[in-house]
This record gives structure tokens, sequence and C-alpha cells, in this order.
């Protein structure tokens, strides 16, 4: 790889050096995880060059993952960069980071043409990678959803896309060790393992079942009472069946195909993102 045209200044570049990652990013950008490196290559003329590593699910919610060279850095206080690819070196998408702190920093990528903001924290590589933690989905906010029933259209299957990975797969007999120390870690919720939504009916009499894997369990909920405004949703959750005691509520937004929120459930919630029908 030749040498960037352009570099910003070397006291500028200094606050981006390390290792970074991420803590939050924008939901729709299904990330579940991202690991960012940035140092000046060994031999001169030394110049600025990153990696990336993402984890994320695709469309149809598999599990993916890709890394990428950033390249080209450039900036005087905000610092931007190519993302290419490895293997061609063609143009992936573009990173922004701003805002350096002793141990974080924040910025936004672009992907397939979309930005995505994130957020992401320093790691020490003398003790190597730390734990991959519940990478805390962001984006559009709920609002209001005073309207009953869903917009037309809402009925069909849904299928889950923010899916993790089994903490405890590979463990063998210490597998659930590690589940109850990732669910520690995560203050109790544990990130879906897989899932579903599918909702039927129509106007007020709109109904619908939510199934949400986690690696211990396999929870059933049934939506009613659901309720719209604008790009905001919302429903009711029960338990047993459609009749049966309320446990919680399901609140998110619909952009762009993608029905994204949380389901709260005694107090925990958990982020759930489903691709919805065409």
């Amino acid at each position: 790889m030749k040498p960037p045209k352009h570099q910003p200044d070397t006291n500028v570049m200094a606050h981006y050096i390390g290792l970074f990652e991420l803590t939050s990013v924008d939901r729709r950008a299904k990330i579940t995880g991202a690991e960012i490196a940035v140092d000046y290559t060994e031999l001169p003329p030394q110049w600025p060059l990153g990696r990336i590593a993402v984890r994320g699910v695709d469309p149809n919610g598999q599990q993916t993952s890709w890394t990428g060279a950033i390249y080209n850095w450039r900036g005087k206080g905000t610092v931007s960069a190519q993302i290419l690819n490895q293997g061609d070196l063609s143009v992936m998408g573009h990173i922004r980071m701003y805002d350096p702190t002793a141990r974080n920093t924040e910025g936004y990528l672009e992907l397939d043409g979309r930005w995505y903001h994130f957020t992401a924290n320093r790691y020490d590589d003398d003790d190597g990678p730390p734990p991959d933690p519940h990478v805390t989905q962001t984006g559009p906010r709920f609002t209001q959803a005073n309207d009953a029933g869903w917009p037309r259209g809402a009925t069909g299957a849904y299928t889950m896309t923010n899916v993790a990975t089994d903490p405890g797969a590979g463990a063998g007999v210490f597998a659930p060790v590690v589940r109850l120390t990732r669910s520690l870690d995560t203050g109790g919720s544990t990130a879906p393992t897989g899932g579903s939504l599918s909702v039927s009916g129509s106007g007020a009499s709109l109904q619908g079942t939510m199934r949400v894997e986690r690696p211990s369990t396999d929870e059933t909920y049934y939506l009613t009472t659901f309720k719209s405004g604008g790009i905001s949703r919302s429903a009711e959750l029960h338990t047993g069946s459609a009749s049966g005691p309320t446990v919680g509520v399901f609140k998110g937004t619909l952009v762009d195909g993608e029905l994204a929120g949380a389901i709260t459930v005694d107090g925990k919630s958990t982020d759930v993102s489903f691709q919805a029908p065409k």
C-alpha cells in the first residue's frame, strides 16, 4: 500500500492513535460489535494506517463479519479516512472520528452510502482485547404512539436482525457459568441469539406473537393494544396468550423497513430489531 497523498497534523492524529472497541452504534448499521486499531507505519516515511473489524447481521438476520483497512487519514480536528477492502483495496466506506478523550471517542461510519453514529472506548493492548460487550443500539427515538393500531401493511412475518452469538458456545460444561457471567456484565439482560415476530389481523383487532431466544431461555410474548404515531410503534406484551397477564411493553420505530426498539419486562429492557414484511 502506497503512502497517501494527504496526512493530518501529527499533533492532531496523536489523539486518535490506539485501540478502540465500539460501545454504541446506530442500530440501522446492523453492527453488533467492532474494534478499531490506529497507528503509524513502522518504516519511513511514516503515515497513519488503521484497521477495523466488524461483526453484525445481514438483511436476512444471519451473522456476518468483515475487516477493512482505514487509509488516507486527513483533518485538522475531526479526522476522517477511507475504509478499504483488504483484498482489492476498493473503497467500502468512510470513517470520521472526533472529540477524543483519554478513554473514549465517537464518530460516524459510512457504509452503503449511509452514515451511522458510534461511540467507542479505548483498551490497552497489554491486556488483550476486552470481552465482547453488549453494544448499545441507538438510532431514531420513540416519541409518541397514540393512534390505535399500526398502519396498513404491518401484518406478516418479521425477521429478527440483531441476533448475537451465544456467549457459552464452545464452553462445554462451563457454558452456564459463562452465560451467567455475561448476563451480570450486561446488567442481567442478555442479547437475543434469535427470534421472530408475527403480526395478524387488522385495525383494533391486531395481534402478534414475538419469540425471543436467549442462550438459556426461549421466551414467547403475545402482543395486543397496538398503537402508532409517525415512525413510532408500541404494543403490550402478555404471557400464555393474548388474554394472559400483561408483563411488559414493546416500544420502537419503523424506519426504512426496519422495526427497531426494545421490550421491557420486569423492569429489564432488551434491544430487538426486525426486518418488516415486504
